[in-house]
């Protein structure tokens, strides 16, 4: 009997053992199931996130269409600007007007001009225009025509002012007098 007792036992263990397994089983697939859904969830995330972004970008791309066809529609008003801006840089082939309006400004302010060597150099990608200024005549009229080339048309720095008093030379036996003279390096910045 003890031998039947330990098949019966075995048998009831076998029939035991199978809802576990089949709980184990279904608690596994239920996990499973979660675990997909979960990465599901996160791909819908991923993809709902792009599209926002997609959507942003479109919405500023049209925007800077609008500002494009704003600009083709005003163009005409803005070219005049486009012109003085144009006008301001000094053409480092032929710096004649530069030159002229440099002549034109000393005689207006009552001062003679000496202009130094023209030298072109590239500094930080920018391309300028250097030379040194010296100009006589009185003291004020020596500010005003730093005035007028700095409101002028071009571009430009000053940058070093020197201010002094030229001896003149003796001229029949009168005292010499003092005049004075200023020095000026200027950069301008060129096409």
């Amino acid at each position: 009997m003890k031998m039947e007792t330990k098949n019966e036992q075995n048998v009831s263990n076998k029939k035991n053992r199978k809802p576990v397994f089949f709980l184990a089983f279904i608690l596994l697939a239920f996990l499973l199931l979660i675990f997909s859904i979960f990465l599901c969830f996160i791909k819908i995330k991923e993809a709902s996130n792009n599209l926002l972004t997609i959507k942003n970008e479109i919405a500023i791309l049209s925007i800077q269409a609008g500002d494009i066809e704003n600009f083709k529609k005003n163009y005409n008003d803005y070219l005049p600007n486009f012109q003085k801006i144009d006008q301001m840089f000094v053409d480092p082939q032929n710096p004649l007007n530069l030159i002229e309006f440099l002549e034109a400004s000393a005689s207006d302010a009552n001062v003679d001009l000496e202009i130094s060597p023209l030298s072109f150099s590239d500094e930080g990608g920018l391309k300028t225009l250097n030379f040194q200024l010296t100009c006589t005549g009185n003291f004020s009229d020596e500010l005003d025509f730093l005035k007028n080339i700095e409101e002028g048309p071009y571009l430009l720095s000053i940058k070093n002012a020197a201010f002094s008093n030229l001896q003149a030379s003796k001229t029949g036996g009168k005292a010499a007098a003092k005049q004075p003279r200023a020095t000026f390096s200027v950069k301008i910045l060129t096409q």
